[in-house]
C-alpha cells in the first residue's frame, strides 16, 4: 500500500452513509490547516537558508581579510581588535544560526508527528468504515418473525412442563384416595396385614422420580398380599383398633404433607409463569427496538443512496492536496539536509580560522620578540651615540691641545694620537 491514504475506498462508506458530514468538514479543516503550516515552515526555512547563505558569505570575507592581516606584518593594534571583533560577530551568528536550526529541527519533529498521527487517525476510520461495510453486506438483524417464534418455542415448553407436572399430581391424589379407600382384606395372615397397613402409612417425601418408585413397590407388595393372605390378618386388625387410630393419623399427617408439598409445587409454577410474563415484556421490548433500528437502517440506506456526487469530487481534491503536503514535507527535509551540510561548511571555516589566529599569535610573539630585540638595540645606539659624542670632544680638546704643544714634542705624542 502507498503512504497516501487512498480515499477511494471511502466511496461505498459515503454511498451508505456511514460517514457524516461533520466528520467529513472536520477532515477538511484539517487537511486546509495542515496545508497552511506547511507552508509557513517552507517560508521560515527559504529565510533560514537565505541568512545561512548572506552569514557564509560574511565569513568568507572576513577569513580572506584575516588572512590577509594575518600574512602582513602590521604595527597597528587597532586592525588587530578589529579583526577580533569581526571574529567574536561572526561566532555569535553562527550560535543564532545554530539555534535557529535546532528550532527548524523542533519543528520538523512536531509535523512528522503531527503527520503520523492524522495518517493513523485516517487508518483507523477506514479500517471502522471497512468494518461496518462488512458487516452490513453480511450479517444480518433479526427480524420480528425470529423473535416471535422463538418466544412460542418458549411458551410452549412452559406448557408442556406444566401439562406434565398436573399430570404427575393427579396421579398421586388419585393413588392417595384409592389406597385410603381400599381397607386391609381379611384373607391375609397378619404380618401381611401389618405391611399392607405400613404401605398404606408410607407416602413420598423427596421428588418426583422417588414417589414414582415407592408406588411400583407398594403395588408390588399389594398383590403378593392378595395372593397371600388369610383370615388371621382380618381378626388381627379388629382386636386392635388403637392401632387403626394411629395409623388413621399417620395417614392425616401424610395427607397434610403431600398438601404441603403439592402447595410448594404450585408456587413454584406461578414463579415460572410470572418468569414467563417477563420473558414475555422483554420479547416485546426486543420487537420494538428491532422495529426502530430498522427503520434507522432504512433511512441511512436512503440517505446514503441520496448522497450528492459533489462529495467525491472533493475527496479527490483532498487527496491531491495531501499528495502536495507530501512533496512539500520532502522539500523541507531536503532543506534541512542543506542547512546541516552549510552549517558543516561553517564549522570547517570556523576550524580554518582557528588555525589561523594560532599561526597570527606565533607571528605577534615573534613581532613582540622582535620590538623587544629593537628597543634594546635603539638603547645600545644611543649609548654609542652618547659615548661617539664624548669622543669627539675629547678628540677636539685634544687637537686644541696638540695646537698649543711645541713641535718638539710632537714626535713625543704621535703614538698617543694613534692611541
Amino acid at each position: 500500500m502507498d503512504k497516501v491514504v487512498k480515499l477511494k475506498r471511502f466511496r461505498p462508506a459515503f454511498e451508505r452513509g456511514t460517514v457524516s458530514e461533520h466528520q467529513f468538514l472536520e477532515l477538511q479543516a484539517e487537511t486546509h490547516r495542515l496545508k497552511k503550516e506547511i507552508a509557513n515552515r517552507d517560508d521560515q526555512h527559504k529565510m533560514l537558508v537565505v541568512k545561512l547563505h548572506r552569514a557564509q558569505e560574511a565569513a568568507k570575507k572576513n577569513l580572506r581579510a584575516t588572512v590577509e592581516q594575518a600574512l602582513v606584518v602590521s604595527k597597528d593594534k587597532n586592525a588587530v581588535m578589529a579583526m577580533f571583533l569581526q571574529q567574536n560577530n561572526a561566532e555569535e551568528k553562527i550560535q543564532e544560526l545554530e539555534l535557529k536550526l535546532r528550532e527548524g529541527h523542533r519543528d520538523a519533529k512536531k509535523y512528522l508527528e503531527h503527520s503520523r498521527e492524522s495518517k493513523a487517525e485516517a487508518e483507523s476510520l477506514r479500517k471502522r468504515l471497512e468494518g461496518t461495510v462488512r458487516a452490513s453486506r453480511r450479517t444480518r438483524p433479526p427480524t420480528p418473525l425470529d423473535v416471535s417464534r422463538r418466544y412460542e418455542k418458549m411458551v410452549k415448553k412452559l406448557k408442556m412442563q406444566l401439562m406434565i407436572l398436573q399430570e404427575e399430581n393427579k396421579e398421586l391424589r388419585n393413588r392417595t384416595i384409592d389406597q385410603l379407600t381400599d381397607g386391609p382384606d381379611c384373607s391375609k395372615s397378619p404380618s401381611d396385614a401389618r405391611l399392607e397397613i405400613v404401605s398404606h402409612v408410607v407416602r413420598p417425601t423427596s421428588s418426583q422420580t422417588k414417589r414414582s418408585g415407592r408406588h411400583k413397590q407398594q403395588d408390588d407388595q399389594n398383590d403378593h398380599m392378595a395372593e397371600a393372605g388369610t383370615n388371621g390378618a382380618c381378626i388381627a386388625v379388629m382386636q386392635s383398633p388403637p392401632k387403626k387410630l394411629q395409623d388413621t393419623y399417620s395417614e392425616l399427617n401424610q395427607e397434610r404433607k403431600l398438601r404441603l408439598e403439592l402447595e410448594i409445587e404450585k408456587k413454584q409454577i406461578s414463579g415460572e409463569l410470572i418468569a414467563a410474563e417477563h420473558l414475555r415484556s422483554n420479547l416485546q421490548q426486543l420487537r420494538h427496538q428491532n422495529l426502530q433500528l430498522e427503520n434507522e437502517n432504512a433511512e441511512l440506506l436512503n440517505a446514503a443512496l441520496n448522497v450528492p456526487r459533489t462529495n467525491f469530487a472533493e475527496i479527490k481534491s483532498l487527496r491531491e492536496q495531501l499528495v502536495e503536503e507530501l512533496k512539500q514535507r520532502n522539500l523541507a527535509v531536503a532543506n534541512v539536509t542543506k542547512l546541516t551540510t552549510q552549517l558543516e561548511d561553517c564549522k570547517r571555516d570556523l576550524a580554518r580560522l582557528a588555525v589561523v589566529e594560532a599561526n597570527w599569535q606565533y607571528l605577534k610573539t615573534e613581532l613582540e620578540v622582535a620590538n623587544k630585540s629593537v628597543a634594546t638595540g635603539k638603547l645600545q645606539m644611543a649609548e654609542l651615540q652618547v659615548a661617539h659624542k664624548l669622543l669627539q670632544k675629547k678628540v677636539k680638546v685634544l687637537e686644541s691641545r696638540q695646537a698649543e704643544i711645541p713641535e718638539e714634542l710632537e714626535v713625543i705624542y704621535e703614538p698617543e694620537d694613534d692611541r
